[in-house]
């Protein structure tokens, strides 16, 4: 469990099931209260509705910054094996989510101000449901709130900057790997099929998490761009059918982009599903997945050796400390290579 990618994917199932758990207590009880007609169920939503609101949107940048977080991990697993050893430990790891937890907390502090309850002054009783309306605050029909951090600042942030990094670093994963197969030309038939089947594992991950995201985060933007420009009020009296639609398929949209995430690994990461049944023993009916005598990584890490070998200068390459180092590296491989497991790229 104190694998780097394993506390990665872990705070992102803690987060999505976070988002999960208030979109129930926003959404679903919203429609409970519609069916019970329960008057106290109503109060008691309303009381931890701007909490819940608040929380949700905390869950959904972590998420969002988590998955990317992930990705940085394996783009420097890749591309740069040695510095990912070093600084990618399980300690650099927790801090990392621990920076992520604070600034989803920081960028979406401003939330808990956004809703507020008000009593209805011609229901003084408070025993009517028109004694308390929920309404956005001073704070929230702020126009320049609304132009900066709602539209712009909001946007960039959870869809423009996510989008790209996700988008340039698998880019550049799948092309790495592809560019490392063309170099394996004259190794074994094994080497060459584990990294094809790298390959497309990269490749796979890269449409699915990139065209998820974009089809689920773009209709956003465009109906907060419509509000912007337009005005709510404006169409929720004109286009009232569109726009009540469009926002239900909005917040639908974000629960499918955040809880989609593990299933995308499940499905695409043999690696991932090999580690989720040795981390939580998630054998199903007495199924076993029989791990891997060899590390199928050795020729990957070959490929980064001879890499790295090449831009190194001769005079430190034939020094004796180098090279007695270099032996007893091999000699270090050749003992555990029936052992051990990769810990190097988890997709």
């Amino acid at each position: 469990m104190r694998n780097p990618n394993n506390l990665f994917l872990t705070a992102l199932a803690v987060f999505d099931t976070c988002l999960l758990v208030t979109a129930f207590f926003i959404y679903g009880m919203e429609y409970i209260i519609e069916y019970t007609a329960a008057f106290d169920l109503y109060v008691a939503w309303l009381t931890y509705l701007r909490f819940a609101f608040a929380i949700s949107h905390i869950s959904q940048t972590g998420s969002v910054y988590i998955t990317v977080t992930v990705t940085i991990e394996r783009y420097l697993a890749v591309c740069y094996p040695r510095r990912n050893k070093r600084y990618c430990t399980s300690h650099g790891s927790a801090l990392t989510i621990l920076c992520v937890t604070c600034f989803a907390i920081l960028f979406n502090c401003t939330k808990f101000f956004e809703l507020e309850v008000v009593r209805n002054p011609p229901c003084e009783d408070g025993v009517n449901w028109q004694s308390y309306l929920l309404l956005p605050s001073r704070l929230a029909q702020n126009p320049i709130y609304s132009q900066v951090y709602v539209l712009w600042l909001t946007n960039i942030v959870m869809v423009f900057l996510p989008f790209l990094t996700l988008l340039v670093l698998n880019s550049i994963i799948a092309y790495t790997i592809k560019k490392s197969l063309n170099k394996l030309s004259g190794e074994s038939i094994t080497g060459r099929n584990e990294l094809k089947e790298k390959s497309r594992e990269a490749t796979m991950v890269l449409i699915t998490i990139v065209f998820i995201f974009l089809l689920c985060n773009f209709w956003g933007f465009v109906l907060t761009l419509l509000e912007q420009v337009l005005d709510a009020e404006f169409l929720m009296v004109e286009n009232k059918t569109f726009y009540t639609f469009s926002r239900e398929a909005i917040n639908l949209l974000a629960i499918v982009n955040s809880s989609i995430n593990f299933v995308i690994y499940l499905i695409f990461g043999k690696d991932f599903r090999k580690e989720l049944v040795i981390v939580y023993g998630c054998g199903m009916c007495g199924l076993t997945i029989r791990l891997p005598a060899q590390d199928k990584f050795q020729y990957w890490r070959h490929v980064s050796r001879r890499r790295i070998s090449r831009s190194m200068s001769p005079r430190i390459i034939n020094s004796p400390m180098i090279a007695n180092g270099m032996k007893f590296l091999r000699r270090s491989e050749d003992s555990v290579k029936s052992k051990t497991f990769n810990e190097t790229l988890g997709i």
